[in-house]
């Protein structure tokens, strides 16, 4: 790192896979604790805006042609990761013209010599990339305050004058969309086209250090045997919250489409 880049205190840096845990666990935190929320009774109502699977389908309903990026989304997912395993090809490459992935998993045609366990433990100490940091958490802020101007929250009175709130979509359009481009597409589409990364992990891979980092090797053979089954377990959770996840934006509202469908039973 150059001499004349400011750095932070070597106690507060944070090495590229801690800060893939802290990123994803805002970005998922959004998407899955209003998630949680709203399957409680009498709470979707309550919360200031729409789920990302409440905003997908009032999308898909009002413009049909929006049903197939989920499905496109999934398959893409599952086939890139099949296609091009992150394990296995993230970095340390220099001659394969293929798909494969930057160091910190993302897809790419450009090969790097680094090693992924490299770019795992750098430690990330410049000044600039905490800035972006909070500049971009003020700019998604302000993003979905500005849309709350705009579209204030609408109310509906019954006969009985009970006064309920209406969805607002527009929020929730500026709120998921800011945080799907800031997480999600510009730092792919960086990696993808010039193979350069963001200065933490990609999604997948930061779940795989996690598991590595729960199930590491221990002194005890029976507490190491427990940490790995914890790991896998946890692991297996996420995964199956992402895919759960991308079922109820196609289906939406899966899993109660069947009662919909079906009301007989």
């Amino acid at each position: 790192m150059p001499s004349a880049t400011r750095q932070l205190p070597k106690s507060v840096a944070i090495s590229r896979r801690r800060w893939g845990y802290v990123v994803w666990g805002v970005a998922l935190g959004f998407v899955f604790i209003p998630e949680i929320l709203a399957a409680l009774p009498l709470t979707e109502s309550q919360l200031p805006f729409p789920t990302i699977s409440r905003m997908t389908g009032h999308l898909e309903y009002e413009h049909a042609e929006w049903e197939i990026f989920p499905t496109m989304m999934t398959v893409f997912v599952l086939y890139s990761l099949w296609r091009v395993p992150p394990a296995t090809t993230s970095g340390g490459n220099t001659t394969d013209t293929g798909p494969q992935r930057t160091p910190g998993g993302r897809l790419t045609f450009h090969p790097s010599p680094e090693q992924a366990s490299v770019f795992d433990d750098e430690v990330v100490r410049d000044v600039l990339f905490a800035l972006r940091v909070v500049g971009v958490a003020l700019a998604i802020t302000l993003i979905t305050l500005w849309s709350f101007h705009h579209w204030p929250n609408q109310y509906v009175t019954s006969p009985d004058g009970t006064r309920t709130k209406q969805a607002n979509y527009h929020v929730a359009y500026f709120l998921y969309g800011s945080i799907g481009f800031f997480w999600l597409f510009l730092p792919s589409i960086t990696g993808f086209v010039k193979g350069k990364d963001a200065e933490f992990p990609s999604l997948f891979r930061t779940v795989a250090n996690l598991e590595a980092w729960i199930g590491r090797p221990r002194t005890r053979p029976a507490s190491e045997r427990i940490g790995k089954a914890i790991a896998w377990l946890v692991s297996f959770i996420l995964v199956w919250g992402m895919v759960f996840l991308m079922m109820h934006l196609t289906l939406y509202p899966f899993p109660n489409i069947t009662h919909i469908l079906n009301h007989g039973g």
